[in-house]
């Protein structure tokens, strides 16, 4: 399939080996050099819509830091050649290294942008400010559920699994959550701005609710939201009863003449 296809079917494509290990154990190495690490913040409610900073979340797991100018001039000079191939007038702003520390759980899912601005193709993968993420260690993982998704379902969730040097492209509504590790990860991320889209300067990414459709029919778990009974089916029936007030009707029988 070709990338561009591939970007606007599954929204995001992966460049793999695009790096050199030499430049990327560089990169890593403005990891020691640089101060100035913060957590990560997120909006966190219903779509991201908020009116005060009693919304906003920090991640208090992720940590990053602004590289220089100078790096990140040159790491948009370097990779312009892989992101303008999806965004043909994309450029690549606000570069973060990004460390995810030895030991945490696997993070909520999030996507960065929630709609197309108006005017704009709402199928066009590129009308919305897209993300690079370079991974500097092998065996950097993200949960993937797609794009133009309401909210992120388990039964679209697949583990996108890079090594070092690897690039992947995201675009803008896409969903992912970063999983944990057991040693020290870090990686390169960067927006790529659309010049139909005007990212504010504070932007933050958007927490997405995750839903579990995956459960069999079959599943003795109780159907009721924030429910923890658990049973056989004969006792999950008879709980849906007496405590939600949920009564089922037999089927009717056919009787053969």
């Amino acid at each position: 399939m070709h990338v561009r296809e591939r970007f606007a079917t599954k929204g995001y494509v992966v460049f793999y080996g695009a790096v050199h290990d030499d430049t990327i154990n560089v990169w890593r190495s403005i990891a020691r050099q640089t101060d100035g690490w913060f957590y990560d913040e997120m909006n966190d409610g219903f779509f991201g819509f908020f009116d005060d900073e009693a919304n906003m979340t920090e991640e208090r797991v992720r940590v990053k830091v602004v590289l220089p100018d100078q790096d990140a001039r040159g790491m948009s000079r370097l990779l312009k050649r892989f992101y303008r191939t999806i965004f043909p007038d994309a450029s690549a702003h606000n570069w973060h290294l990004i460390m995810t520390p030895a030991g945490t759980e696997d993070q909520p899912p999030r996507r960065e942008f929630l709609t197309v601005p108006l005017g704009a193709d709402i199928m066009d993968t590129s009308a919305l400010p897209g993300s690079i993420v370079v991974a500097s260690n092998d065996d950097t993982c993200f949960y993937a559920y797609g794009w133009n998704e309401r909210f992120a379902l388990r039964s679209n969730r697949k583990l996108l699994e890079l090594n070092k040097g690897d690039i992947v492209l995201f675009s803008g509504d896409f969903i992912l959550a970063p999983v944990g590790y057991d040693t020290n990860n870090i990686c390169l991320h960067a927006y790529l701005d659309s010049p139909f889209y005007d990212r504010p300067d504070d932007h933050r990414p958007t927490v997405v609710t995750e839903i579990d459709d995956t459960r069999g029919i079959d599943d003795p778990s109780c159907i009721v939201w924030n429910s923890t009974f658990k049973g056989t089916p004969l006792s999950l029936r008879r709980h849906l009863n007496r405590s939600h007030g949920i009564r089922f009707q037999r089927a009717a029988r056919h009787l053969e003449p």
